[in-house]
């Protein structure tokens, strides 16, 4: 039988206060990335609240040709790679394609909330050329475990990541079109589920 939870501590945001240090810590991360073109990441149901045991699914397009890596950056420092994924392991998405996350629908590949609850950051990061950050992500989800659909990683690993690629692709060689970046975050609000 699980922990009865009562409706008052629903009503609270859980893990407050890990979950507030967590989005300033995004917050600062994701300044770091210029929006040059237009992307879009929603939740296909349009919410933004799940409770245990609730599935969730997203939706991505891009105004323009680009690599995309999609991560849930939780709570407690990790951060999951949903875009690639087991079944979606290319990152190049084309201009006004829309994709669904996580995509085919095969018996145990979806997203189910569950621990840890509280506010998790939903992040899109795009670039024209594929970077670091993309190689990373498309490794992680290679690795994975033949049970797991989804790659994660410590949130360091994705900085570093994002930082060495946005370092290394500054400056585009001589005769090249520049290299574009965008980004969009979407923040999800989990808790458990009432036990009545």
């Amino acid at each position: 039988i699980g922990a009865i939870i009562r409706l008052a501590d629903l009503m609270m945001p859980q893990n407050e206060a890990g979950s507030l240090k967590s989005l300033a810590d995004i917050e600062t991360r994701a300044k770091k990335v210029p929006h040059d073109f237009d992307i879009r990441l929603v939740t296909s149901d349009a919410r933004r609240d799940y409770a245990a045991g609730e599935e969730c699914r997203y939706r991505f397009s891009s105004s323009c040709d680009c690599h995309v890596a999609v991560l849930c950056h939780q709570v407690d420092g990790t951060s999951v790679v949903l875009f690639p994924n087991t079944w979606s392991q290319e990152t190049w998405v084309q201009a006004g394609q829309v994709t669904d996350i996580p995509g085919v629908a095969k018996r145990g590949f979806q997203i189910v909330v569950s621990p840890p609850f509280g506010a998790d950051v939903v992040q899109a990061v795009a670039c024209t050329t594929r970077s670091a950050l993309h190689r990373l992500v498309a490794e992680v989800t290679s690795r994975a475990a033949p049970q797991q659909a989804f790659g994660v990683v410590p949130r360091g690993v994705f900085t570093r990541g994002l930082d060495d690629s946005l370092n290394t692709l500054a400056a585009p060689p001589n005769g090249t079109e520049s290299i574009r970046w965008s980004e969009v975050r979407l923040v999800i609000c989990t808790y458990p589920r009432l036990v009545e």
